[in-house]
C-alpha cells in the first residue's frame, strides 16, 4: 500500500512552499570589518530585528550559516495564532496573575504586531483570516479548553466560542473529536512568501546580508565591543542579535543547553475535488488538536490542498517512510480522505526550553529570543523587533518573556545541549499516551 498512497510527484524533504517561494541565495560580497549591529540568523526573527534596526539608521549585518529561511521559517505550518502554548492557571502560580496576564496579552499582541507589519509593508503572503479551531481529543482536553478560553477572555481580551462533540462538524469532518473552542482571531499563510517578502524589506532597507556565513564564536573585547568568528572571517560589532533558535550552534553551550530542537513533520496532499475540501473544513479554517502531540490541518494557500502536520519528535531518514507514518495520523482524523495520495512531505525544528515559554534578553552583549514553542510565524516576528527597540533603547522593547529573577531561562544537569537524546524517549511515550487516550474516549462514547 506504501507506494500506492504516494504519488508520482511526491517529494521528500522539499517543502511544498519552495515551489512558489524557492530559496534565495544572496550574492557573496567581502565582509565588513566592523558594523553597528551584526544579526546571527535569517529567519523571521532575525531579519525582522533587522528591519527594525535599519529603519531606525542602524548598520546591521544578518549572517545566516546556509541560505536564509532554510531552517525553520520556511518549513513550518504557517498558522497564525493569538496566544502562545501556556495556561493562565500554570502562569499565575509559577509567576504571578499580573505577569501570567501579560504573557497572554503578548501573545495577542505578538498576532496584532504581525498583521500591522504586513500591512504596512505590503508584502503578499497569502494571509487567511480565518481564525482557528482547536480541537479537544478528550472530554477532559474538552473541559480545560472552556476554562483557558474563560481566563484568555478575561485576562487578554481573547474572544471565543466552544463546540459540542454534535458541533463539531460545522468546523471538520471529522470523528474523534469531543467538541472545541473556536476562535475567530488568527489564520493562515504562505510562510515562504512571508520570509521572501520581509527579506526583500530588509535589503531595500539598506541592511546587509550574507549566506553560507556560520558564527563560530562570540567573544568580548576590552572596549565593550564584540569580536565574531565566522567561517569567512572576523566581524567587530558594537551589539549582537542572536536569532538561531532550534539551530543555535553547540558550541554556545549557555544558550544550547537551555533550549532542545523537535523535529516536526508536514505532508502535503495531491489536488482534491474542491467539494470534498469544502465539506471536510466548512469555514476554511485551521484546525490544530490538543494532543500532546498535537495534529494540525490547514488548506493550502490557494484551497487545492489539504496540509497536515504530526508525528513529531522522532528521528528519520526516509521521508517515503515518514510520509506514511503521518498518514496514519490524518486518515485517523480523516478517515474519508483515504484515498487522497501524498505529493510532499518535509520536517523542520522547533524549539522548547525546559519551562516551555518563551525567552528573551541579553548576556554579555549578545541579545537574544528563543523558545518560541511552535508559535514561530507570529512570536518571532514580534521578538526579533522587540530586541531591536531594546537595542535601540526604547522602553518600548520590554516583554513579559524578559529574563530575571522570576523568569529564569533554565537548563538541565544532564543535558549538555545540541543532542536532545530524550526528546525521542518523551515522542514515543506521549504517542502511546494520546492513542491510548482517544481510544477511550471514543468508547466510552460509543464511537469505537
Amino acid at each position: 500500500m506504501g507506494a500506492s498512497v504516494l504519488s508520482e510527484r511526491f517529494k521528500g524533504g522539499s517543502p511544498y512552499w519552495w515551489e512558489a517561494a524557492p530559496m534565495r541565495a544572496i550574492p557573496e560580497t567581502p565582509l565588513p570589518a566592523t558594523i553597528d549591529v551584526l544579526v546571527a540568523g535569517g529567519g523571521f526573527a532575525g531579519l525582522s530585528a533587522a528591519l527594525t534596526l535599519a529603519r531606525a539608521g542602524r548598520e546591521v549585518l544578518v549572517l545566516d550559516a546556509q541560505t536564509p529561511g532554510h531552517g525553520a521559517s520556511t518549513r513550518n505550518s504557517g498558522f497564525i495564532g493569538s496566544h502562545f502554548r501556556g495556561s493562565y492557571d500554570t502562569l499565575a502560580e509559577k509567576l504571578g496573575p499580573a505577569r501570567a496576564a501579560a504573557m497572554l496579552r503578548a501573545g495577542a499582541e505578538a498576532h496584532d504586531y504581525l498583521m500591522i507589519l504586513l500591512e504596512r509593508e505590503q508584502i503578499a503572503c497569502g494571509f487567511n483570516p480565518c481564525g482557528r479551531f482547536t480541537a479537544a481529543h478528550t472530554p477532559e482536553a474538552y473541559d480545560a479548553l472552556a476554562i483557558e478560553l474563560d481566563r484568555s477572555r478575561k485576562h487578554a481580551g481573547v474572544d471565543g466560542h466552544m463546540l459540542s462533540r454534535a458541533e463539531v462538524a460545522t468546523e471538520i469532518d471529522s470523528p474523534i473529536y469531543h467538541g472545541g473552542l473556536v476562535t475567530p482571531r488568527g489564520g493562515s499563510m504562505h510562510p515562504g512568501l512571508y520570509h521572501q517578502g520581509i527579506l526583500a524589506r530588509v535589503l531595500a532597507s539598506g541592511a546587509r546580508v550574507q549566506n553560507n556565513t556560520r558564527v563560530e564564536a562570540i567573544n568580548k573585547e576590552a572596549d565593550g565591543t564584540l569580536s565574531v568568528l565566522t567561517n569567512r572571517g572576523v566581524v567587530k560589532a558594537n551589539k549582537v542579535v542572536l536569532a538561531t533558535n532550534a539551530y543555535t550552534p553547540r558550541g554556545f553551550a549557555w544558550f544550547s543547553r537551555r533550549i532542545f530542537p523537535i523535529t516536526s513533520n508536514v505532508i502535503v496532499t495531491e489536488p482534491v475535488d474542491p467539494a470534498r475540501l469544502k465539506k471536510t473544513l466548512p469555514n476554511r479554517r485551521v484546525m490544530i488538536d490538543t494532543r500532546r502531540d498535537p495534529a494540525s490541518i490547514r488548506l493550502t494557500p490557494d484551497g487545492t490542498r489539504l496540509q497536515f502536520g504530526g508525528a513529531r519528535g522522532i528521528p528519520f531518514t526516509d521521508y517515503a517512510k515518514k510520509a506514511l507514518e503521518i498518514r496514519e495520523m490524518f486518515i485517523e482524523i480523516l478517515p474519508h480522505m483515504a484515498d487522497v495520495k501524498i505529493d510532499y512531505c518535509w520536517s523542520g525544528m522547533i524549539t522548547y526550553p525546559f519551562d516551555k515559554l518563551p525567552h528573551v534578553g541579553v548576556r554579555d552583549g549578545v541579545y537574544y529570543t528563543m523558545g518560541h514553542c511552535g508559535t514561530g510565524v507570529p512570536m518571532s516576528t514580534y521578538m526579533g523587533h522587540k530586541l531591536a527597540l531594546k537595542i535601540l533603547g526604547d522602553k518600548d522593547g520590554a516583554t513579559p518573556f524578559d529574563d530575571d529573577d522570576a523568569h529564569v531561562f533554565p537548563t538541565r544537569i544532564f543535558y549538555s545541549g545540541g543532542n536532545p537524546w530524550f526528546v525521542p524517549l518523551g515522542a514515543r511515550f506521549y504517542h502511546f499516551k494520546d492513542k491510548r487516550d482517544i481510544d477511550r474516549s471514543l468508547r466510552k462514547v460509543g464511537a469505537r
